[in-house]
């Protein structure tokens, strides 16, 4: 290779260099939504069995100029509990409960909260999250009492009727002792 032939493609590098510093690099934004059917922020009144705790970290470019710091940090929180529901799902929950926003403060310590709350270096932003993965009990299902006939057609007592004879029973008359404990355990 000789040296003007160099010289060209270091004049055409140095080129490139100079007009690529020029322009800021576009953000790619994605809308992401929160997923209110696997995700609460609160405690849960459905029982569930725990799972241990899921985390998730998303870095993001925070120098976007076509939006406010508070959307980008709210969009990459949906994404961040988004990511804890494929976390808690691979371990084969249904949820995620009680998911926090944890920061790290410079004396290391750290808080926790219910809110979107994310550390920004003015480049790129970043949002960590913790939360408990469930699965869901099955609730067992309440007999409606008043559904049950009170008669069959035979004119016999139902099963039902018989029991509450038992139950109706005096003191004085047979001893009232269940056949079995029915109580959940």
């Amino acid at each position: 290779m000789n040296t003007s032939n160099l010289k060209v493609q270091l004049a055409l590098a140095g080129a490139a260099l100079l007009s690529g510093c020029g322009t800021v690099p576009q953000a790619k934004y994605e809308t992401f939504e929160f997923p209110s059917s696997s995700a609460f922020v609160k405690k849960v009144e459905r029982p569930f069995k725990s799972l241990g705790w899921v985390k998730s970290k998303v870095n993001f470019q925070s120098l976007d100029p076509g939006h406010e710091e508070n959307t980008l940090c709210n969009n990459y929180y949906n994404k961040a509990v988004r990511e804890l529901v494929e976390t808690a799902r691979e371990k084969g929950a249904d949820a995620v409960i009680e998911v926090k926003s944890v920061v790290f403060l410079e004396d290391g310590r750290r808080e926790v909260y219910a809110t979107p709350e994310c550390s920004d270096d003015g480049f790129e932003g970043q949002i960590l999250l913790q939360g408990i993965a469930v699965q869901w009990k099955k609730e067992p299902l309440k007999a409606n009492l008043n559904s049950i006939p009170q008669n069959n057609s035979t004119g016999k007592k139902t099963r039902s009727q018989d029991e509450k004879s038992k139950t109706q029973q005096s003191p004085d008359s047979a001893v009232n002792k269940p056949d079995k404990d029915h109580s959940p355990s």
